[in-house]
Parts: C-alpha cells; structure tokens; sequence
C-alpha cells in the first residue's frame, strides 16, 4: 500500500472537519436593543431594568432592593454590546419560547415556588423576541440564565444594585 493511500482516510477527516467560517454579523446599530428586567420573588430579589443599545449607550432603572434606585446612565464600548448579540446567536435566542413560566409546561417542566423571574427582550432591525423566564422551571433552555447574569456582567449594573 502506497503513502497515498495510508494518507488519504486523514486528509478526508479533515476535511470533513473543517467547517466553513460563519458569515460575519453585521455590527448592531444605534436602535438595536438588549433589555433585562429582573423581577421579584419571595425575598429582597433586586428588581431593576437595564437596557443596552448597540452604540454603547446603557440605562439602569431601579426599581426595589438596588442601592440606585431611578434612571442611571453610562457608555461602554459597543464592542461589548455586539458580543451580547452574538451569545444571544450562539444559545439560540430568538428561537426560545416566549414564555418559560409554569404555564407554558412544556418550556417549564417542573417547577417550585418564590424564585425570582427575568424577561429579555432583544431588537435587532426587523427581528424581535422576548422571553419571560421564571427561574423555579427546572427545564429552561440551556444557558438563558447564563445569559442573563451575563448581561448583568458585560452592562455592569452590580454598580447600582450594590450589596444588599
């Protein structure tokens, strides 16, 4: 058997391996948007919106139990917001369900009681998707709570919300 042939079941693994790059996204703009609102539960939960557009600009309203409760305000680099945008492509975002509560059981699953919820919304031109999401459903889409302690991150709001 020659080289070749020893060589060729590697080259073609290869190759098969090798996927082509993702068409690059588009930077968002000005009007695309992320917003979180974290809602209460039994307990001293923060509940706050912050809101993130694609040229930087960040708002914070507090609501309860944040140490800054109105309207705050900051820029960050919308480098940071294109990446928001690109996890939200990376988990699936704008194909979970709307509703991750107990009454959409089969988002839910199983579920208990006074946990705190969180609703995203994300405009991206045309495209708009909010998912309401109670953190007592056992069976949430993967990584959507991930997502949103990351936003939390990435816009900085533990500055506002402080040690309560």
């Amino acid at each position: 058997m020659s080289l070749r042939h020893l060589l060729l079941p590697f080259v073609l693994h290869a190759a098969a391996c090798s996927s082509a790059p993702e068409p690059e996204r588009a930077a968002p703009s000005a009007s695309d948007q992320i917003e979180l609102t974290r809602g209460p539960c039994f307990g001293a939960c923060p509940m706050y919106t912050v809101t993130a557009w694609g040229d930087g600009r960040v708002r914070f309203v507090g609501n309860r139990f944040v140490e800054a409760t109105g309207e705050h305000t900051r820029t960050i680099d919308p480098a940071r917001i294109a990446e928001l945008f690109a996890h939200a492509d990376s988990i699936g975002f704008f194909d979970m369900p709307q509703q991750v509560t107990p009454a959409n059981e089969a988002a839910c699953g199983q579920y208990h009681t006074d946990a705190p919820s969180a609703d995203i919304t994300m405009i991206r031109g045309s495209r708009d998707h909010t998912v309401s999401h109670y953190h007592g459903c056992n069976d949430a889409p993967a990584g959507l709570r991930a997502f949103q302690d990351r936003i939390d991150r990435v816009l900085g709001t533990a500055e506002w919300i402080g040690r309560r």
